[in-house]
């Protein structure tokens, strides 16, 4: 007669949830009928019982879902537990039987279903805990004081919100008021660094007296990008035109070319000498 053993193993499951690592599409096979059986030894079987938690406070979310697997092969899926026990007080557990080939089986992946976001999560095991540790007494490792040994999962660091970084020049419209700005947020100074969002944005110029602005620019932003731009204004040259009388005379600036009387001639900013 075959006898069954069950070992139980209390898993801490640490989720860093706020961040938007998207691994994967949503788990439409998370399901005990998917289960991969075809290695199954009814009598090497595991329960897992999983409290997940978020920045140290345990994640409470209905609809989640915690999944074990080898390879591709899905060997495990509870739901989120939150039933009330008595006076208040919560399972907020996962609670996982996970189908084994052996009591050395190893290669078990952790992934967690965030319904929210519609994401899953890949978790980092410790490589120590990439084969599950067992005791003969069927409920997993002990430390020396009889307390069962964490279990600990964690996410990647989730990318950050990208930034976009613009410099103008030349110096001198930057002290004559140029500045940028983010779609219809505020006006920023050059060189300054802004958080932005992911998606398609347009970077547009404040007008400055005595300058053409810059033309907007579109930039498409990706989480954890680090965009760097450059708008450059270009100096509005003065103009200058004199009417003689008689007007077969003639003028100059500086000691440019004679021009006609009417003439329009463009010149550089600061002071100059008409003869």
């Amino acid at each position: 007669m075959k006898t069954r053993m069950t070992w139980t193993l209390a898993l801490w499951l640490m989720l860093c949830l706020a961040c938007n690592y998207v691994i994967a599409a949503a788990p439409a096979d998370w399901n005990k009928s998917n289960i991969d059986t075809t290695q199954f030894n009814e009598s090497h079987t595991m329960t897992i019982m999983a409290r997940v938690y978020q920045n140290g406070a345990v994640v409470k979310t209905t609809g989640s879902k915690v999944a074990v697997f080898i390879g591709d092969a899905l060997r495990g899926v509870a739901d989120f537990d939150g039933t009330s026990v008595n006076n208040g007080v919560y399972y907020n557990f996962f609670y996982l039987d996970v189908a084994c080939s052996s009591s050395s089986e190893s290669g078990y992946a952790f992934k967690y279903y965030n319904p929210t976001d519609d994401t899953v999560y890949d978790l980092t095991i410790p490589s120590e805990y990439t084969s599950l540790p067992f005791s003969e007494d069927g409920y997993g490792d002990f430390d020396g004081n009889g307390d069962l040994i964490p279990f600990v999962l964690t996410l990647p660091a989730p990318p950050q919100d990208p930034t976009i970084t613009v410099t103008i020049t030349p110096s001198a419209a930057v002290t004559a008021g140029a500045q940028w700005k983010i779609d219809s947020g505020s006006w920023n100074n050059s060189g300054a660094t802004v958080a932005s969002t992911a998606g398609t944005h347009t970077i547009s110029f404040k007008d400055v007296t005595g300058y053409t602005t810059p033309a907007s620019q579109s930039v498409t932003l990706n989480l954890g990008d680090k965009i760097t731009r450059t708008g450059t204004y270009v100096p509005i040259n003065p103009t200058v035109k004199y009417t003689l009388s008689p007007n077969n005379a003639q003028w100059k600036i500086d000691s440019g070319s004679w021009n006609n009387s009417g003439a329009t001639v463009t010149t550089t900013a600061g002071t100059h000498t008409i003869t």
